[in-house]
């Protein structure tokens, strides 16, 4: 199993990678090769099943969390207000 060293998050509850792994490929899945990930933020616990080199599955799991950090870190619009006349 490939440990990746936790990001400095500053406080906020950021994804990070917490393992990957060569495995078994889910029921039912064809071919060999799987790897198995696991993103994590210390609320929720993504997992995800993949062909591929643990390099390449290393680095599809890295994008991963990083894409739901952005997603996470905007903020949201402020409502619009209307004037009345």
């Amino acid at each position: 199993m490939s440990q990746i060293p936790e990001p400095q998050t500053g406080g906020t509850r950021e994804y990070r990678v917490a393992s990957v792994e060569k495995t078994d490929g889910p029921k039912g899945a064809e071919g060999d090769n799987w790897c198995r990930y696991v993103i994590d933020n210390g609320y929720a616990t993504l997992m995800g099943w993949r062909r591929g080199s643990l390099g390449e599955i290393s680095e599809h799991a890295a994008q991963y969390a990083a894409e739901l950090n952005t997603r996470n870190n905007k903020t949201p619009a402020a409502p619009k207000m209307s004037r009345r006349k």
